[in-house]
């Protein structure tokens, strides 16, 4: 992706995006003196614009977790937590071939 002006800082390394562009195609030259070209191409996208998409663990930090989980999920969670031999559970259901 090519991002000219003000796109090239917008996002980071790591930030799940939306991206809209448009999809270019450029010949190769096999030399620059020369005016043949050949007929594989160089792709590559030019940036009209990002929308960044919030992670759920950035929505859970901005106090928006009743949208996650709902109230009855939640509850279930914490009764299983709570549970005796949770972790053998897990594990069994998980790999129940190494679980002896």
């Amino acid at each position: 992706m090519m991002a000219y002006d003000d796109y090239v800082d917008e996002v980071k390394p790591g930030d799940r995006v939306t991206v809209t562009a448009v999809f270019r195609a450029q010949h190769i030259r096999s030399n620059k003196y020369q005016r043949t070209l050949k007929s594989i191409y160089n792709t590559y996208l030019d940036v009209i614009s990002y929308q960044k998409i919030k992670t759920r663990k950035e929505e859970m930090v901005d106090g928006d977790e009743a949208s996650i989980y709902s109230e009855e999920v939640r509850s279930r969670l914490i009764g299983l937590a709570s549970a005796p031999g949770i972790y053998d559970k897990l594990v069994y259901s998980i790999a129940p071939s190494i679980h002896e």
